[in-house]
């Protein structure tokens, strides 16, 4: 049952992005950053609530919010780099970005054979720990000045 669930509850996330994006794109330029922050913490509480529901119900609220934080996850970072950097250099900086997400990930899929015995196993107490490091990107998204961006 639970491999049927993440197929539906992955749809229901990425349905959600693409509704939330479309009303995300039309914010003013001043107020991603805010919006970028307010995504993190968004999927910082959705990485929270997946720890703690115990039923259907509260885990499809846990992945809809998600997925309004995945939307903003998506779109500004990109935004960021294509405002300013050159046409000449695009492609370069858009490899690198994506770069800095997959080297993680290729790192944490590895290191996962060591992490998970850490949380004894427990992949909900890894997804509650990663709801930290939600969070402190949230507040460090806070650091930007709209000046650099």
């Amino acid at each position: 049952m639970g491999g049927n669930l993440i197929g539906i509850y992955s749809g229901l996330y990425c349905l959600v992005a693409v509704i939330v994006t479309i009303f995300l794109a039309r914010l003013k330029k001043e107020n991603f950053r805010i919006a970028l922050s307010i995504a993190m913490f968004l999927s910082a509480f959705s990485f929270g609530m997946m720890y703690f529901a115990h039923d259907l119900i509260w885990m499809t609220i846990a992945f809809v919010i998600f997925g309004a934080g995945w939307a903003g996850l998506n779109i500004y970072p990109v935004t960021f780099i294509t405002d300013a950097v050159s046409r000449e250099y695009m492609g370069s900086y858009i490899g690198l970005m994506n770069v800095q997400i997959c080297i993680p990930q290729i790192a944490a899929s590895l290191l996962s054979v060591v992490v998970l015995p850490l949380f004894k196993g427990s992949m909900p107490a890894m997804i509650l720990f990663s709801a930290f490091f939600f969070l402190a990107a949230a507040f460090s998204s806070l650091l930007i000045k709209n000046k650099d961006i």
